[in-house]
């Protein structure tokens, strides 16, 4: 699920101009959508970007997820095993700047910051050279105020 505007690197400067526009030809577009599909369109804002390098970089960042992800998905899947996976809705996991999967380690309570930061100290434990949930466990454990909420589960 994803919409990139790629505007020329040089418009960078101008970003805010750029957004502006960028939002007004997508609802253009996604009311035409909308209009051929029914409601089956565009349910996802688009990214913008300045440069191919930008879009190649999100391309890159999102495979090493997906990577990392495939992996996760092993390890839960064992019997006993604690670890399991919190999916988040994509358009949601990319404001968020998390993958669309996390690790899990459920608890009694309903702190999903707490099961995703144990379930990450799990599946480093397996994998300690993961290093993008490496760099999410990082941002998690130190941003108390960090949250995921119930309606943005897939």
């Amino acid at each position: 699920e994803l919409v990139a505007f790629v505007y020329p690197k040089s418009y960078s400067d101008e970003s805010h101009q750029w957004q502006e526009k960028m939002h007004s030809d997508f609802e253009k577009a996604r009311s035409l959508i909308d209009a051929d599909e029914g409601n089956g369109g565009l349910e996802y804002p688009p990214v913008v970007l300045f440069g191919m390098d930008s879009l190649v970089e999100l391309l890159q960042k999102e495979q090493s997820a997906r990577d990392e992800i495939e992996m996760l998905e092993i390890a839960s899947a064992g019997k006993g095993n604690a670890l399991s996976v919190l999916r988040l809705k994509p358009v949601v996991a990319r404001e968020m700047h998390l993958p669309p999967v996390l690790p899990r380690v459920k608890s009694d309570g309903n702190d999903l910051r707490k099961e995703v930061i144990s379930g990450l100290e799990k599946l480093l434990e397996i994998f300690p050279d993961m290093e993008v949930f490496r760099g999410i466990y990082e941002r998690i454990r130190k941003d108390d105020s960090f949250k995921i909420n119930p309606g943005c589960l897939k």
